[in-house]
């Protein structure tokens, strides 16, 4: 029995939102990229909730409950505020379908009976940067998971 369907459901998204057509030309990565961070990227951090807790029917079972941070970033340089903060929706619209399309990302985990993901946004940043316009959305990834 897995410990945790954290590194699954992560490694999954990733996969799924970099083989979307939509995605073409945007950094995807499985953590922050760093200092190598492109005009626009997304990527999917860490946890800023967890739980599980052991089911009171079924034998050795368990309910995992996280929030995987996801974060949409556009930095175009020279453009008009509205427009970087409207391509970021427009990539994080793009993730949502996928959710919607397969609310269980496809994964068909070893000893996971049941998992669903559903996506929160949480914070939207917007404002000038030394070299044009920044627009971010900070979203999490509500994971359920029966384990």
């Amino acid at each position: 029995m897995a410990a945790s369907t954290i590194p699954a459901v992560k490694a999954a998204f990733v996969t799924a939102i970099a083989a979307n057509a939509a995605f073409s030309g945007v950094q995807v990565t499985y953590g922050h990229p760093g200092r190598n961070a492109e005009r626009e990227f997304v990527f999917v951090g860490g946890t800023s909730t967890a739980n599980q807790e052991w089911a009171t029917l079924g034998a050795g079972q368990r309910s995992e409950e996280y929030a995987l941070e996801l974060f949409v970033s556009v930095l175009q340089p020279g453009a008009d505020q509205r427009d970087v903060t409207e391509r970021a929706f427009v990539l994080f619209a793009a993730i949502e379908a996928l959710l919607r399309a397969d609310p269980s990302l496809g994964l068909a985990l070893t000893g996971v009976k049941a998992l669903r993901v559903q996506l929160r946004p949480r914070r939207l940043i917007e404002g000038p940067v030394d070299d044009g316009r920044l627009g971010e959305i900070h979203a999490d990834l509500v994971v359920d998971a029966r384990i």
